[in-house]
């Protein structure tokens, strides 16, 4: 699959109408190019790093109950 015509944003770098190719589930290839094959992405961004970390507590307190004492307790690192 190649995601084509997408702001590609790297760690120190953007790339304008970037491309991104995945084969087996996993980025092959990406760079600045005029590919005519593809999914055109114009107008849409490609960041990495989004990750969703789903949890219900921490450090033997939930956020069901959310006292005080519970949220000071999971927020500390």
């Amino acid at each position: 699959m190649i995601l084509k015509n997408a702001r590609i944003y790297l760690e120190n770098e953007v790339i304008d109408n970037g491309f991104i190719k995945i084969g087996n589930q996993k980025l092959v290839d990406f760079g600045a190019s005029a590919t005519k094959e593809g999914i055109d992405l114009k107008g849409m961004s490609i960041i990495p790093g989004f990750i969703e970390q789903h949890m219900h507590g921490a450090n033997g307190s939930d956020f069901m109950f959310a006292t005080n004492n519970d949220l000071n307790n999971i927020t500390k690192i």
